[in-house]
């Protein structure tokens, strides 16, 4: 029987090749009591981009949700992330740091989830 709830995380990818940049935006608790489907939206923060460079911020990128039971992984899904820079030269992201998160337009690339089921036991 599921007693406890489950936590389903929000990561976000920066660069596939430094995991220690990826960044946990939230953290959420699914009632393990609650019975059938149901529908959630879930909003967070933005990535913080201080100590990115802008080269790693503006192309593709990835969100991953993952759900988990008592600290093991049941379920990832992730989705790809196009960023754009709304003003058509981005060297002016860079004169303007502190103004760089405005100018840019994430689109969630949702047609095409990359998910992964892991195999899990009530034991």
């Amino acid at each position: 029987i599921i007693i406890k709830n489950f936590k389903l995380k929000i990561i976000y990818v920066i660069s596939p090749e430094d995991e220690k940049k990826d960044q946990e935006l939230e953290v959420f608790e699914i009632p393990a009591n609650k019975l059938g489907k149901f529908k959630m939206v879930l909003k967070t923060r933005s990535p913080n981009f201080k100590n990115i460079s802008l080269e790693e911020i503006i192309g593709i990128t990835a969100i991953i949700l993952t759900l988990s039971y008592e600290k093991k992984e049941l379920l990832r899904i992730g989705y790809y992330i196009n960023n754009e820079c709304l003003d058509s030269n981005s060297e002016n992201l860079v004169k303007n740091g502190n103004n760089q998160e405005k100018r840019i337009i994430r689109k969630i690339l949702t047609e095409e989830p990359r998910i992964t089921h892991f195999q899990w036991s009530l034991e």
